[in-house]
């Protein structure tokens, strides 16, 4: 996969910064912007089903579905062996975070 490639699923998690969110959306006019992070963990019953599922909702997603066989077999593995740790006995179990804003127009 091609850095520019690399970028566009980066790219789904690129405003982490919570000051710039914040700025964002108060050059969007919104006021009395309050900013929190909020966890969960997301389950997901079959690792071989989520990562495929997971790259065709991002940038990258007509990429992906051009790769040949071997090339998105071995993307593949390479990510099921890095989410390893995160597997149980009901599949996945993997910790998520995000900025959750709350504001007034």
């Amino acid at each position: 996969m091609s850095s520019q490639a690399a970028k566009g699923i980066r790219a789904a998690f690129a405003l982490t910064d919570k000051e710039e969110l914040r700025a964002l959306i108060t050059a969007a006019g919104f006021h009395t912007v309050r900013i929190r992070i909020d966890s969960q963990m997301i389950r997901y019953p079959s690792l071989k089903e989520f990562v495929p599922g997971y790259l065709s909702a991002t940038p990258v997603a007509q990429v992906a579905a051009s790769l040949d066989e071997p090339t998105r077999g071995t993307i593949l593995r390479e990510i099921e062996t890095s989410l390893q740790a995160y597997l149980d006995d009901g599949g996945l179990a993997a910790p998520i975070e995000a900025h959750v804003v709350v504001a007034e127009n």
